[in-house]
């Protein structure tokens, strides 16, 4: 049967955090998930809070987990919605290409400042041994296909390599989402490995939500130009998804029941929370790219907002196996 909102059941009491939730397929998530509820509309609305993070800012996100976790806690369902495609070859305030910098690395740091308010969500008694989990979700895409070995290889090891521009230019800046796309999918294997080592109950999931009519594509007109834009938009049309759909796939990973009872952590989930299969430097199986990027994130992180991300998940979040 295919999955429909209608199996989401009501999360009185849940956190939710979702990037990108002020439009798209993040509104569309934020808002389905309200209106699945079965609950006051009016109340839930009112209870929205805006939390200001800027995911091309380290210090933003710093910031921002920062007033997430002296406000709350308890993280039932992290949503790392937010991202951009198809720019021109630039770089955030701190050093790294764009969309790397945006896509990957703000998530990736985000999701670790975290992790010790998930890790004691998981541990309170109504998931704990229930076989329900804490979801942590990441939206990536099929666009992480594009990647050829000679492209990948290495690609997380230093700065030089992660702001590998690629050419020609044309090409490269969706070589370079590509990229951080599958920086998405390797963030997925990091959680579900420090979940399963530390026997916590958090499930991860990475996705392709489709191809969607949406404000995404605005990155589309820096790197072409708005004639050429708008030719691929009119082309695309009818091929593509509303965001009440292309934010089933999403909403499937956070809510739906069925994510646990088929113990499906750890998958690549394509439209509508069908099981998918990422590319083979994606799914990582010697552990390598992983590695790379783990360390990188973590010396970064370290180097520009003096955040210790192994002592945060050791200290705060309690997990000894790292």
């Amino acid at each position: 049967m295919a999955f429909s909102t209608t199996q989401i059941p009501p999360l009185t009491g849940k956190i939710v955090l979702i990037t990108g939730a002020n439009s798209g397929i993040g509104e569309a998530s934020a808002r389905m998930l309200v209106l699945a509820g079965k609950v006051d509309v009016e109340e839930v609305m009112g209870r929205l809070e805006y939390l200001p993070l800027d995911l091309s800012s380290l210090e933003s996100v710093k910031k921002a987990a920062e007033t997430f976790t002296k406000k709350e806690t308890r993280l039932d369902i992290l949503l790392n919605n937010a991202g951009v495609m198809s720019l021109p070859y630039t770089k955030t305030k701190d050093g790294l290409e764009m969309q790397i910098g945006t896509n990957v690395v703000g998530h990736y740091l985000l999701t670790m400042l975290l992790m010790p308010t998930l890790a004691a969500t998981a541990r309170l008694p109504e998931y704990a041994d229930t076989g329900k989990t804490v979801r942590v979700v990441q939206v990536s895409s099929m666009g992480h296909t594009v990647l050829t070995k000679s492209r990948i290889d290495g690609g997380w090891k230093d700065l030089e390599a992660v702001n590998r521009q690629f050419a020609p230019e044309v090409l490269a800046t969706w070589f370079r989402y590509g990229k951080s796309k599958t920086g998405n999918i390797l963030l997925a294997n990091r959680v579900k490995a420090l979940a399963e080592q530390n026997q916590l109950a958090i499930s991860s999931a990475s996705l392709h939500p489709g191809v969607i009519r949406s404000n995404l594509l605005a990155g589309l007109s820096l790197s072409y130009g708005s004639l050429i834009t708008s030719i691929i938009d009119f082309v695309a049309y009818p091929f593509q998804l509303s965001v009440e759909q292309g934010a089933l796939t999403q909403l499937y990973a956070c809510a739906s029941p069925a994510f646990d009872e088929e113990k499906q952590s750890g998958a690549f989930l394509v439209p509508y929370g069908k099981i998918g299969r990422a590319a083979w430097y994606a799914r990582d199986e010697g552990g390598e790219a992983g590695r790379d990027l783990d360390a990188f994130v973590e010396a970064f992180a370290k180097q520009k907002v003096g955040v210790d991300i192994r002592q945060v998940l050791k200290e705060e979040g309690r997990m000894s196996n790292l």
